[in-house]
């Protein structure tokens, strides 16, 4: 298989998943990509390491929920 081969099974591929073929260089510059990306890492590293996220308090709080749920129905009856 060739490299133009190989370029059109995959824009077919995406063709059948109706996503679109990016045919051209796009109208953002590599400068402004950089700039964009390193702003974007700078906000992420500014938030705290020790902090959950929402969905990881969410997460917590089920667990939680499950264990007390399970810790009751497996107390014996007397």
């Amino acid at each position: 298989m060739y490299m133009k081969d190989w370029i059109k099974k995959l824009d077919d591929f995406l063709k059948l998943s109706d996503d679109n073929i990016l045919t051209n260089a796009g109208k953002i510059s590599h400068e402004l990509a950089v700039k964009h990306a390193t702003e974007e890492y700078k906000k992420y590293k500014a938030k705290p390491i020790d902090e959950y996220t929402q969905v990881e308090k969410d997460f917590i709080e089920q667990v939680n929920k499950t264990y007390k749920m399970l810790k009751k129905k497996e107390r014996p009856k007397k």
